[in-house]
C-alpha cells in the first residue's frame, strides 16, 4: 500500500466517524435536556410543599415506624444515612431519556431502520444496563462521598457513558 492510498483511507474512516459522532452528539445533547427536564420535574413532582409525595416511609409504612426511622412520615427518605430520592429522580430521567436516544439514533443518527426492532432493542438494553450502572455509581459517589448535587453526578457520568455508548451501538446495537 503506498502513502496515497493510507492518506485516503484514514481520511474515509475519519470522515465516516467524524459525521456519525456528530449526529449522535447531537442526538446526545437533546438527551440530555429531556434527561435533566424529567429529572427537574420528577424532583419538582416529589418535592411539592418540601413534603416528599413518594418516600420510603409512604412505601413502607409499618416497617418505618417499627424500625422508628421516620419520625415525620415522607418528609425523610434516610436509611441509616442513604437517600434514595435522587435514586428515583435519576432512574426515571434515564428510563425517558432512554427511550429517546434509543429512537433518535435508530433513525437519525446510525439510520439502521432495516433490522428488527427486537434484536436492536436486546443489544440497546445491555448497553443501556452497563450506561446505567456506570451512571447509578458515579452520582452516587459525587452526591455521598462528595456532597455534590445529582446534577453534577449526572454530569460526570456523561464524560465516561458517551463514548462507550457511542462505539457500542454503532458497531453492535445497530451495526453500522
Amino acid at each position: 500500500m503506498n502513502s496515497g492510498t493510507i492518506k485516503n483511507t484514514a481520511n474515509a474512516l475519519f470522515a465516516s466517524h467524524f459525521f456519525v459522532f456528530a449526529r449522535f452528539g447531537i442526538v446526545g445533547a437533546t438527551t440530555a435536556v429531556v434527561y435533566f427536564l424529567v429529572m427537574w420535574a420528577t424532583d419538582a413532582l416529589l418535592n411539592i410543599n418540601n413534603i416528599a409525595l413518594i418516600s420510603l416511609a409512604s412505601l413502607f409504612p409499618k416497617v418505618v415506624s417499627l424500625v422508628g426511622m421516620f419520625p415525620r412520615l415522607g418528609i425523610n427518605d434516610s436509611v441509616l444515612g442513604f437517600n434514595f430520592k435522587y435514586i428515583v429522580v435519576v432512574s426515571l430521567a434515564y428510563v425517558v431519556s432512554t427511550i429517546f436516544h434509543f429512537l433518535a439514533n435508530r433513525h437519525f443518527t446510525f439510520g439502521a431502520v432495516k433490522e428488527r426492532h427486537g434484536d436492536q432493542i436486546f443489544r440497546y438494553m445491555v448497553m443501556w444496563t452497563i450506561n446505567y450502572l456506570i451512571t447509578i455509581v458515579i452520582v452516587s459517589i459525587c452526591v455521598e462521598q462528595y456532597h455534590y448535587s445529582a446534577y453534577v453526578g449526572v454530569c460526570v457520568s456523561v464524560a465516561f457513558t458517551m463514548f462507550i455508548g457511542y462505539f457500542l451501538a454503532r458497531y453492535w446495537v445497530f451495526k453500522v
